[in-house]
């Protein structure tokens, strides 16, 4: 994809340093709040995507779906980050506001590792050459 964009970068260092403190509340034993970093992560990673296109969208349900539109329904990116963003944007929704959801400590580490991969994808595609 060449050059990345300076605002690109900035959302790749947030959606990296997301993932850290998704790792670190694991760690402390606080799942939701990891869960809730975990999908953060890959929200940054989208608005990368995005901004290095010159898209700009401003809630979370636009970003998700211009992901889907853009670049897993194209092919670009493979169409199952798609559905791991739905499904982590969903599951920080619970985190975040359903004082009654109960999180597994297998279910944190599944949405982190999703997260990695994820971010780890999205940063392979916008270095390409």
């Amino acid at each position: 994809m060449g050059k990345l964009k300076k605002e690109t970068d900035g959302w790749l260092k947030k959606s990296e340093s997301a993932l850290q403190a998704a790792e670190s509340l694991l760690k402390q034993d606080l799942l939701s709040d990891s869960v809730s970093r975990a999908y953060y992560a890959m929200f940054y990673a989208v608005k990368a995507l995005l901004s290095q296109d010159g898209i700009s969208v401003n809630k979370h349900s636009a970003a998700i779906s211009a992901f889907g539109k853009s670049y897993a329904k194209t092919g670009k990116l493979p169409n199952e980050l798609h559905k791991q963003i739905i499904n982590a944007f969903e599951e920080r929704d619970k985190a975040d506001y359903d004082v009654l959801w109960e999180i597994t400590e297998d279910l944190a580490h599944k949405r982190i590792n999703e997260a990695r991969s994820f971010v780890d994808e999205v940063i392979a595609f916008l270095k390409e050459d």
